[in-house]
């Protein structure tokens, strides 16, 4: 399993900010129990400590699996649009992307997207239709030419013959 580099991107930063929000909220603390602001007991000078290195440990566990859950579902339209575009490259233009979300770029990218294999699928049509017209078109007279050749090969035939088989190939 290979997460994709966007993705990772985004938990990483994430994880930045609440390991970094974390260690602002850690240093503030120490900050005004260094100053007096913050009463602590006399006899357990780690004891408030403690219950901030647990919330800074709390809270990068629960801001990193929050942001695995939303990450992926930030990320799936990129995913499927990726996808989308394999297919394609692989010659499926019957595949269609549907996103109905709010970030109106993706909701762009989709439609375009779609519009993009409508016309290559048109393409592929008229390009398959071109084919089959050319061949039908060059089957016939080569069909004719085929014909007389095989005329030509008789040893029987005079020359006047011959001649006007020789002229209707040439035509």
């Amino acid at each position: 399993f290979r997460l994709p580099s966007l993705w990772t991107a985004f938990v990483g930063f994430i994880f930045s900010s609440i390991l970094l929000s974390g260690l602002i909220l850690f240093l503030v603390t120490y900050a005004m129990i260094s100053l007096g602001i913050l009463a602590i007991p006399e006899k357990d000078p780690v004891y408030p400590v403690f219950p901030l290195i647990m919330l800074l440990a709390l809270s990068t566990v629960i801001g990193s699996a929050i942001s695995f859950v939303l990450g992926k579902q930030a990320f799936k339209p990129i995913t499927d649009f990726s996808h989308a575009m394999t297919n394609v490259a692989k010659g499926d233009f019957s595949v269609k992307l549907s996103y109905d979300g709010r970030v109106q770029e993706l909701n762009e990218m989709s439609s375009n997207f779609n519009a993009m294999v409508h016309d290559l699928g048109n393409i592929e049509t008229l390009r398959s239709d071109f084919v089959v017209t050319v061949s039908h078109e060059f089957k016939t007279p080569l069909a004719s030419i085929e014909g007389y050749a095989t005329i030509l090969q008789n040893p029987v035939l005079t020359a006047e013959e011959t001649k006007e088989y020789t002229e209707k190939i040439i035509e």
